[in-house]
């Protein structure tokens, strides 16, 4: 025992040694190493972070503010109208130029809208004419003093623009108090001096708010913060609010003094009775600095947290020292006391009471001996297993036998006498047990035919198995049984059987027999259906072809109604223009006669011959004007006409070939007070290679069920055709905001004959036609929806190169 305590006593102080002691030398070098990384690390982040906001300061606030008063100040308009305000006396200036200068102010501003925080925008002139944009509709009023003293230091100021820093806002009634203050000098070129001569300032004042917003959303780490300051000192942003304008405290500018003599770069400071880490970085052209101010405490703050955890690792390695040796005395000393007791328990015949012993992880001998003793107690307890297994396997083959649905019969297969069989199989021959054990089938006389048994024999020495072989036996009351015989070799106790399963099949083929003559009488009856249905067939295409030709009388009766309505809409759209015409002319010719008779009298007067001249013009102009407007519509319905007449494949111009057909429908639609309106998609011309005809037709039934069923009961209708082009795929959608389709019909509509005003001229054929054109011609898709807010929309999905069709593909429409 004493030698075992002093074994693991060595064990821990060889563990203290290599561990704990390297590990304590190794805390103390990595604080000091990763203390020094963290200050560099964070202090090249909080320089570059400050750099970063400096930036932002100087391109996205100072830079584009300063170009905004560049652009201002450097409109001609503007400084015209501030040379026009001091040309006159009176303070009150004119509302029209106030106006185009806040205009030009405006669209100016307009051009910088990511410049967000500018609280207003004011002109002054040398006399003290203002003119002002802001956040407010009141001016505020400018002390002359104040207005002249910040003009002279603008003039003074080197730079383009004159920046104040942060100041009060002058105007009172506006919601930024504190605002950053921009003067750019207004000049004009003096024709007199011929020099550019100070005509005004513009002054702009931009929110600190927006600055605040930005600043403050800039995480520095647990109390750091940030602070920008202008050229006198004044705070322009401050984590409290409301130091914003004030200057900092004495105390931190001699604190922060040698940092700002710096353009940028960081160090350690003691502010406020604690180091911190302060990076500065400095405008480029001007006295501006940001500061970010982060707490000694806060960079360091992980290094408590690493402090802790090595001390945690140092505490754990005694731990795992004190564990480890507990360890040692369980895999090395238990595993044997173990081993022993389980070999006891083995020579005791306590096989139950021995268990398998925990593997040592380590692969050493104590692992490789407890390894071999589990093999060892496994093996043991497999052997008495397969004793105990033979013994239930016996007991399960004879009750598996004996209880099996199917007859079993086992037989030894160099003598063929039966060794046993299952009651199954004495119920299906009629046996009882002890006439057939001991015996052959050859004695029972149970073949039929010797030639089966044969020929299974024979099978069973190829393949040393039988599969579903038909056989007939004899039954004991001399049934003749037709049974599917299968067999399987089987070995038990050094002896080699065979197992046979005759299964009856005598009542399935009776029943195949009986299948067969049923069939042979299907054949016949088959046949004679068939006739009766061929002479079916016959009468129905009869019937179908018939139908087809009155669907094709009902497409032209369509198509000549329309027609008559187109023309009788060209008759009445051409008349007005015509009898314009005619009236012009015939006002002309009275006019002119009259002139000629006061010439051949000699009476005549420059009053007549300027009312002649303007009598003539006005006629002419009438008569040219409806002539070609006469034109316009002939060469409108005419291309319409040939569109829908012709077969041709042609390209043409969508949105032109639209409007066309829509100054053909014109007259239809006024009549019926509706108007059509077209609305492109964003795209100013879709080029199609198609078939103007069939297009011309679809839009053209579209527009007729519109009014004829959408505005039934309304006093004027609204039609949209909406176009676009997608994927080389035209869409087109068409949509009136009449009474829509009754849900119970939307699936129908496009059914051949199917309409609702059977009886009133409607035929059921003009949807349908619009949907085997857009199907079939164009090989694209139509569907038909409802509005949201009332109406119907009918969806086209067409290609915008249409195949070529062959001639009894197309539809001729007469």
């Amino acid at each position: 025992m004493k030698l075992k305590l002093n074994i693991i006593y060595k064990l821990i102080g060889y563990l203290v040694i290599v561990s704990a002691l390297p590990l304590l030398i190794f805390a103390i070098i990595s604080y000091d190493v990763v203390r020094d990384t963290i200050l560099d690390l964070t202090g090249q982040y909080s320089t570059q972070l400050v750099g970063n906001q400096r930036d932002y300061l100087q391109q996205q606030v100072v830079e584009q503010i300063e170009n905004l008063a560049t652009r201002i100040a450097s409109s001609e308009e503007i400084s015209a109208v501030l040379v026009k305000a001091d040309s006159t006396n009176n303070r009150e200036h004119n509302t029209f130029d106030e106006l185009s200068t806040q205009a030009e102010i405006r669209q100016s501003l307009s051009l910088y809208s990511s410049l967000k925080g500018i609280v207003s925008i004011d002109l002054f002139s040398v006399r003290g004419h203002q003119f002002y944009v802001g956040d407010t509709l009141s001016e505020p009023l400018v002390d002359d003093k104040v207005r002249v003293a910040l003009f002279i230091a603008a003039i003074a100021e080197k730079k383009p623009v004159y920046w104040r820093g942060v100041e009060n806002n002058l105007n009172t009634a506006s919601t930024a108090h504190k605002v950053l203050t921009a003067i750019k000098v207004i000049r004009h070129f003096s024709a007199t001096s011929q020099l550019s001569e100070p005509v005004g300032m513009l002054l702009i004042n931009y929110s600190t708010d927006y600055l605040f917003d930005h600043f403050s959303q800039v995480d520095l780490g647990l109390h750091s913060y940030m602070i920008v300051t202008d050229s006198e000192g004044r705070m322009i942003y401050s984590p409290e609010r409301g130091k914003i304008g004030q200057v900092m405290s004495d105390e931190i500018k001699s604190q922060l003094k040698n940092q700002m003599e710096l353009n940028s770069g960081s160090s350690i400071i003691h502010i406020n009775g604690r180091d911190n880490l302060v990076s500065m970085a400095k405008l480029d052209t001007k006295t501006w600095r940001v500061f970010g101010i982060i707490p000694q405490e806060t960079l360091l703050a992980p290094m408590n947290r690493l402090t802790q955890i090595l001390m945690m690792l140092v505490i754990l390695s005694f731990i795992v020292i004190f564990f480890a040796s507990q360890i040692f005395r369980r895999n090395m000393v238990a595993p044997i006391q173990a081993i022993s007791d389980g070999f006891r328990r083995i020579q005791d015949k306590n096989i139950n009471l021995a268990h398998h012993l925990v593997v040592p992880k380590s692969k050493d001998e104590i692992s490789e001996l407890v390894v071999w003793f589990n093999e060892f107690l496994d093996t043991h307890r497999m052997r008495l297993q397969y004793e105990q297994d033979l013994l239930d396997s016996q007991y399960k083959f004879a009750s598996i036998f004996k209880q099996a649905p199917m007859p079993l019969a086992l037989v030894r297969i160099e003598t063929g006498e039966f060794i046993d069989v299952n009651d199954f199989w004495l119920d299906q021959f009629g046996y009882s047990r002890n006439e057939i054990i001991g015996r052959t089938s050859m004695e029972m006389k149970l073949w039929l035919d010797i030639s089966d048994r044969n020929l299974a024999l024979d099978q069973i020495k190829q393949t040393k198995v039988v599969n579903r072989f038909e056989i007939r036996q004899r039954t004991k009351d001399g049934r003749i049984l037709i049974c599917l015989m299968s067999g399987r070799p089987i070995k038990f106790q050094d002896d080699t059987f065979f197992i046979f399963a005759p299964v009856d099949i005598t009542g399935q083929r009776a029943a195949e027999l009986e299948i067969q003559e049923n069939n042979l009488q299907l054949e016949s009856r088959v046949l004679s259906r068939t006739a009766q249905l061929q002479k079916t067939n016959e009468e129905l295409n009869l019937a179908l072809e018939s139908l087809n030709l009155t669907k094709g009388e009902l497409v032209r009766s369509e198509k000549l109604a329309a027609l008559g309505s187109l023309v009788a809409g060209v008759a009445h759209e051409i008349n007005t223009p015509v009898g314009i015409i005619v009236t012009s002319a015939s006002v002309l010719n009275d006019a002119s006669t009259e002139i000629n008779n006061n010439v051949n009298e000699g009476n005549i007067r420059k009053s007549q011959i300027v009312e002649y001249i303007h009598v003539a013009i006005e006629s002419s102009r009438l008569i040219i004007a409806n002539a070609n407007r006469a034109a316009r519509l002939i060469q409108s319905f005419k291309q319409v006409a040939v569109d829908q007449t012709s077969e041709q494949r042609r390209e043409f111009e969508l949105h032109e070939f639209l409007h066309e057909l829509i100054t053909s429908l014109n007259p239809t639609l006024r009549k019926a007070k509706t108007k059509i309106e077209m609305r492109p998609g964003g795209i100013s011309q879709i080029r199609m290679d198609s078939y103007p005809g069939l297009l011309a037709q679809v839009v053209t039934n579209l527009t007729m069920n519109s009014v004829t069923h959408a505005f039934n009961n309304r006093d004027f209708g609204h039609i949209i055709i909406e176009t676009n082009l997608a994927d080389d795929h035209v869409l087109i959608n068409f949509r009136d905001d009449g009474c829509g389709i009754p849900e119970d019909i939307l699936g129908k509509i496009f059914d051949p004959f199917f309409t609702t005003r059977r009886g009133q001229g409607g035929t059921g054929l003009g949807l349908n036609i619009v949907f085997n054109i857009v199907s079939k011609q164009f090989s694209g898709t139509i569907s038909a929806h409802n509005n949201a807010d009332g109406g119907a929309l009918f969806k086209i999905n067409i290609p915008r190169i249409t195949r070529q069709l062959s001639d009894n593909e197309y539809i001729r429409i007469p």
